[in-house]
């Protein structure tokens, strides 16, 4: 009796050690125990195969086969772990590519919105000002000319 009460605390403090370091079980999203079973090497959806298998076979043995009731309870779990059919994964494979183009469509809508509303310089937004319509050239772009000048009039000699 002292080692069932020994290992009864020893269970509880587990389990509490458990909820301070990840929170409740109720508080988890599907994603992120789905996380945690990773992070220990565990393959969420081969788990839950598993244990619908293990579930089913119990059913099939101790219920169904002595042409008894499955119990509601034991029932509602089978229908909630059953893996999804080939119907169902291509549906969500579906599913989770029309996620994805839809948010690479708004994320190009909200690019060119922010595009098309920036405002250009000035400069560039009055023709006026424009490089080619420059009324005086820089002596840099003097020299460049002075220079593409002499050359032409040189092969001009030649």
């Amino acid at each position: 009796m002292k080692k069932k009460n020994e290992e009864n605390r020893h269970g509880e403090s587990f389990e509490e050690s458990l909820e301070t370091l990840f929170g409740r079980e109720a508080e988890l999203t599907d994603e992120e125990l789905d996380e945690e079973l990773g992070a220990c090497g565990i393959d969420s959806a081969e788990l839950q195969a598993n244990v619908h298998k293990q579930l089913f076979d119990y059913a099939n043995h101790h219920y169904r086969t002595l042409d008894r009731d499955v119990p509601e309870n034991l029932e509602k779990t089978l229908r909630a772990l059953r893996p999804p059919s080939a119907t169902e994964k291509a549906k969500a494979v579906v599913r989770t590519a029309e996620n994805l183009v839809g948010s690479f469509l708004d994320t190009a809508k909200t690019m060119s919105a922010e595009l098309l509303s920036t405002p250009l310089p000035t400069q560039t937004r009055h023709p006026q000002f424009a490089f080619r319509n420059k009324k005086e050239l820089s002596a840099a772009d003097k020299d460049l000319l002075q220079s593409e000048q002499e050359d032409v009039d040189s092969s001009d000699e030649s």
